[in-house]
């Protein structure tokens, strides 16, 4: 390779206009093992994006019922507000759309809209998806009567980031072997999520590490799901 095509490549690079981005599907904690994290495909730069929302513009929880008891009732309560589809059911999807219901017809709509979804393409509405109608948080908490369960998988209201790196080895010299952490700060997120383009250019692996994710006010069952991007770019 020539001298212009290597500058060429390497303006590229630098440029970071082509980010061939993979998930990092574990990030509680510090990185634990060589292959936490994501690969950084030798790249100069990367680009990082931590999406505390599905959209930004509005907090989205997905409720499901993960122990079916017919008789029993089931409350979703936003911004403290039951909301509850009163049993028997005829089967698990009428729980499903008698939650929708109920949501939308409680005094907080409309500071919520709820619909059912089919989430596995069976043509059974299987999960109540409740989208946020301002870009204010909102809160939510899920309960049953019997033997019933209901899960909550929602988007977090704040969190906290650390980012660690690994190096790459160059000929005969050896690498340093531990995670370190990067930039020498903490990084705290709100709903808004976090962007940054680091360089990478002596990076092996990098690994975003989430703690203390929370949803202020959320009830004790919630669980909450960030999702984490890393973006090493490439060669076009």
């Amino acid at each position: 390779m020539g001298k212009f095509e290597k500058a060429n490549d390497l303006a590229i690079l630098a440029g970071a206009r082509r980010p061939q981005w993979a998930q990092q599907v574990a990030y509680d904690g510090a990185p634990s093992s060589a292959s936490s994290g994501v690969y950084m495909e030798d790249a100069i730069s990367s680009v990082l994006s931590v999406e505390m929302r599905e959209e930004a513009h509005r907090r989205t929880a997905r409720v499901t019922v993960s122990v079916v008891d017919l008789a029993a009732d089931y409350t979703v309560t936003i911004n403290g507000t039951a909301c509850t589809a009163l049993g028997p059911f005829v089967d698990a999807e009428q729980i499903i759309t008698d939650l929708v219901m109920a949501i939308n017809a409680s005094a907080e709509a409309p500071v919520v809209t709820a619909s059912a979804v089919d989430t596995d393409d069976d043509t059974i509405d299987d999960t109540v998806k409740i989208v946020g109608d301002i870009e204010l948080h909102f809160t939510i908490d899920i309960s049953a009567t019997g033997t019933g369960v209901l899960a909550c998988v929602a988007d977090p209201d704040t969190a906290g980031l650390r980012i660690f790196a690994t190096y790459r080895k160059s000929g005969s010299s050896s690498a340093p072997a531990a995670w370190t952490l990067v930039y020498d700060q903490d990084f705290p997120l709100d709903y808004r999520g976090f962007s940054e383009r680091p360089t990478v250019a002596a990076v092996d692996r990098l690994y975003a590490e989430l703690y203390d994710v929370d949803g202020t006010g959320d009830g004790a069952s919630v669980t909450y799901a960030p999702t984490v991007m890393h973006g090493p770019c490439v060669t076009e």
